[in-house]
């Protein structure tokens, strides 16, 4: 920075990312209630996502990860937390990551996925290819999906601060240690079907 303009255009430079932000991430999922049975899921033509969303410890103060799910063109995701600033960010369900379990209401159908990073200049994102990121589901059904946990690549940035400029993301089976707890959070529901979307990274159709 060399001068006052360069100084203004630095600081506004991440309130501009930030408004491009919010065009493009879709719909934030609202919480599922602890209360809902497969009955009311039929009704509404919807099936419950089960999963839980991961990143490093201590990261949580660089922003937040996001599960995405696509169906016609139009997405729907989970965040680990809520980054507001107002509040602390809730305590982690896991001890060597941070994050939680996870459950998404959906529309029956074919839905593809994504992993995304979001913070305060911008947003990450590798997005599965359709064929090997899909995962179909019937009204009325609960669907454990499996563990996305999200990787993160540092850099220096302005007087030698670190931050997030990049993104990879894996698929793990983490029934045995997700499950007991999505159980206690909603014990109306019993056990969900295993259909995983696979195992391994996510081989990205396109990265942002």
């Amino acid at each position: 920075i060399t001068n006052i303009m360069d100084f203004l255009k630095y600081f506004a430079k991440p309130l501009t990312s930030l408004l491009i932000l919010f065009t493009i991430v879709g719909c934030a999922t609202q919480n599922v209630s602890n209360k809902i049975t497969r009955e009311n899921l039929a009704a509404s033509n919807k099936a419950l996502l089960v999963f839980s969303i991961t990143q490093p410890l201590s990261s949580e103060k660089f922003g937040n990860s996001l599960f995405r799910f696509y169906r016609n063109g139009n997405s729907i995701y989970a965040e680990t937390h809520d980054v507001t600033g107002i509040t602390p960010n809730p305590k982690s369900e896991f001890a060597n990551f941070y994050g939680r379990v996870g459950v998404i209401e959906v529309p029956a159908g074919e839905h593809q996925i994504a992993a995304a990073f979001k913070t305060g200049n911008g947003i990450f994102q590798v997005r599965g290819k359709v064929e090997k990121n899909t995962v179909t589901v019937k009204s009325g059904e609960i669907v454990y999906v499996g563990a996305l946990n999200v990787k993160l690549e540092f850099g220096t940035f302005f007087l030698g601060l670190a931050d997030v400029k990049g993104v990879a993301a894996d698929l793990n089976d983490e029934r045995v240690r997700d499950l007991p707890i999505f159980k206690a959070k909603y014990p109306l529901l019993g056990e969900p079907e295993i259909r995983l979307f696979r195992v391994g990274p996510i081989v990205g159709e396109s990265a942002n």
